[in-house]
């Protein structure tokens, strides 16, 4: 019996599970059952990591500036069983614009529009020179166009200013007509005409000389010689107009003070008197009593020089012709002294016989005579003085 049950032990397959294994139980030799015994730890299951979702990125740069967030801890695994592989994975948190910018931010001084800016430049240098906008393009054009405007404003506006002075102008200016009655300082029993268009010096004092001499008036009458220029104006038509008293000497180029120029008006006056001979006169109106004054004074060495032969003495009964004309040389030595006629201060110029040769005074604060002769001078003033009383 016992080398039965041997053999049969013998005849059936073998386990390889050991009988001495605590905690299993063999109770069957072809089905293997496991039991967990109580002595041994249950498994616990691995919790899978918990994966956020993935944060859309922030279109708009401009934030205000925000500390970098830190990444929420991720809880640790519970211990396993030992033999149990090890699946848990350490992710890291995403990056996104928002933090970079926001990093940036905490450590570099800027604002997002500076490096926005930045970084174009950086783009554009790298692939090749920067490209002109088309506002900055948009700008200059308007730039242009208003400096172009500017300009033509400006053009117009002096063209319209000069125009405005020209037309105005011309349209004070006295013209005369032939026949008109010209109005003079003192009254004048005749009036001629004299056109200096395009004369020269020597033209214009020698004229005035000649018609001196073809005066033919009553004696103590006197001739008023006007002076006129002649232009065309903006119709076409040709006119003449009284020439001022600064333009009469500087035709005949006299050497006066500028400031003696400045101080005259544009009424004067040149005559002929006919008296002792035809004798020749100058009214001349001033502004400025004190410029005047003086730039007489200082014109007492060339006014002869100047006025000639226009202010050569003439031919009389009294004085011979002879000793009635003076040279240069003679005139230079000469000088003028005070005399008072009619009751007024005169500077009076008298060559060596002691004949006058120029007379001049300053009957009031605004008038100048000169002349060559002490009666055309009584002649002139009583004729100023009957003037005032008519106006």
């Amino acid at each position: 019996m016992a080398e039965d049950n041997l053999n049969s032990k013998n005849s059936q397959p073998q386990n390889n599970v050991p009988d001495n294994l605590p905690g299993v139980e063999v109770t069957d030799p072809n089905e293997t059952t496991q039991r967990i015994s109580a002595e041994a730890p249950p498994q616990k299951p691995v919790p899978e990591p918990e994966i956020k979702p993935e944060p859309k990125p922030i279109e708009q740069p401009e934030l205000p500036k925000q500390p970098e967030p830190k990444p929420e801890p991720i809880p640790e695994p519970q211990p396993q069983q030992a033999g149990a592989p090890s699946e848990v994975s350490k992710l890291k948190p995403l990056r996104t614009y928002k933090e970079d910018l926001a990093s940036v931010m905490g450590t570099r001084k800027g604002s997002l529009v500076g490096m926005a800016a930045a970084e174009s430049e950086k783009r554009y240098s790298k692939d090749g020179p920067k490209p002109e906008s088309s506002t900055s393009k948009a700008s200059k054009n308007d730039f242009r166009k208003r400096v172009g405007i500017i300009v033509l404003s400006t053009i117009l506006i002096v063209l319209g200013i000069g125009s405005v002075f020209y037309f105005y102008g011309k349209s004070n200016i006295d013209t005369t007509t032939l026949g008109s009655k010209i109005q003079t300082i003192i009254f004048a029993d005749n009036d001629l005409e004299f056109n200096v268009t395009d004369l020269s010096r020597r033209q214009a004092i020698n004229e005035l000389a000649a018609i001196r001499d073809r005066t033919q008036l009553s004696i103590g009458r006197i001739e008023n010689i006007f002076l006129t220029e002649s232009f065309i104006d903006e119709e076409g038509v040709e006119k003449r107009t009284l020439i001022s008293a600064n333009n009469f000497l500087n035709l005949i180029d006299v050497q006066i003070p500028t400031s003696f120029l400045r101080s005259l008006a544009r009424d004067f006056m040149i005559g002929v008197h006919v008296f002792d001979g035809n004798q020749p006169f100058i009214i001349l109106k001033t502004n400025f009593y004190e410029n005047a004054f003086v730039g007489m004074l200082e014109w007492e060495r060339y006014i002869k020089q100047d006025l000639s032969p226009f202010f050569d003495q003439v031919e009389s009964t009294v004085v011979p012709v002879k000793t009635a004309t003076t040279t240069t040389e003679d005139l230079k030595a000469l000088t003028f002294n005070d005399l008072v006629i009619k009751n007024k201060d005169t500077r009076i110029l008298k060559d060596a016989n002691g004949n006058t040769v120029l007379i001049y005074s300053f009957v009031d604060k605004n008038t100048i005579v000169i002349t060559t002769n002490e009666s055309t001078f009584g002649e002139i003033l009583t004729r100023l003085t009957s003037s005032r009383t008519i106006r």
